[in-house]
């Protein structure tokens, strides 16, 4: 795990989901989809954004299906985050 995506989840668990999110949205090129989807389902859901949860709960179970990389990405735009359906979304390998 990165140093990024550490600090991510310490604030998450700390409670703060903003701080949280704005690292994670600074670090989104460094980290594959993969990576950041398990904290982007607590995020999301937290947040009851229920589509990208779903969808950031399935690319973590498989990170390099296809399907679950789009359905995630386009979950993320559709909320607002660009950032985190990043480049490296469609390089799961990278």
């Amino acid at each position: 795990m990165t140093t990024e995506l550490s600090k991510a989840w310490q604030l998450f668990e700390s409670g703060d989901a903003q701080g949280s999110m704005r690292t994670l949205r600074l670090a989104a090129d460094e980290l594959t989809s993969g990576e950041i989807a398990p904290l982007v389902a607590e995020l999301a859901e937290g947040a009851g954004f229920t589509d990208l949860a779903e969808a950031s709960t399935d690319l973590a179970a498989r990170p390099a299906e296809a399907e679950r990389l789009y359905r995630f990405g386009y979950a993320c735009v559709e909320r607002g985050l660009p950032a985190l359906a990043s480049p490296r979304c469609a390089r799961p390998w990278t």
